[in-house]
């Protein structure tokens, strides 16, 4: 994901599914190793009934919108206008993306993550600021039933879409990372500028 204008690993945590999406990439590649054309696609956090339950696990969706941006320019500008909508009266777009940008590239939380190492448990320091960074945001939108997140989510779970069915067909990994630089890629190409609608 970006975070402080470059791109970066990133996972938040806790993250006790780290260590059953590891045991799902072991059988991939034993699959592999056994003539099975098998391949986890590790995807971004979408919100949905369950994550929604855990404050928090939405906060690495909100950098996705820059990337939109830059890799799209003013084909995400109709993205941007309706993550706008969402947000009360004294807060903009910008706002919502320096608070969140700052909790993401908070050392903290950075320095801790290491991808050789994941998944990593968290700190009690750790789960305080990502508590209170979430409460915060959530408290710039309009509606806590209508979230930025979730307009970014319906992006994530449709581009996350296309890019396996088109992934399955030709990897040649046992794990595939769909990062935010290779959905805002797609959303940039011609053939994926439907998904910013």
């Amino acid at each position: 994901m970006l975070v402080n204008g470059s791109y970066h690993w990133q996972s938040y945590t806790p993250y006790l599914q780290g260590y059953a999406k590891i045991r799902l990439e072991e059988h991939a590649v034993a699959a592999r190793a056994s003539g099975i054309n098998a391949t986890v696609f590790n995807c971004p956090e979408i919100l949905t009934n369950s994550s929604a339950l855990f404050l928090g696990v939405e906060l690495s969706l909100y950098p996705l919108l820059t990337s939109l941006q830059q890799a799209a320019g003013d084909r995400a500008q109709p993205l941007a206008d309706r993550c706008a909508a969402l947000l009360t009266d004294d807060c903009s777009l910008d706002d919502l993306l320096q608070t969140a940008g700052a909790y993401l590239g908070a050392p903290l939380i950075t320095e801790p993550l290491q991808f050789d190492s994941w998944p990593q448990h968290s700190t009690r320091e750790q789960m305080e600021l990502m508590l209170a960074t979430s409460a915060r945001l959530m408290t710039m939108h309009r509606d806590q039933k209508q979230l930025v997140c979730a307009e970014l989510s319906r992006l994530v779970f449709r581009a996350t879409g296309r890019l396996i069915v088109q992934g399955s067909w030709s990897s040649q990994q046992a794990a595939t990372w769909l990062n935010h630089d290779l959905l805002a890629a797609l959303v940039a190409d011609s053939r994926g500028a439907d998904l910013l609608d």
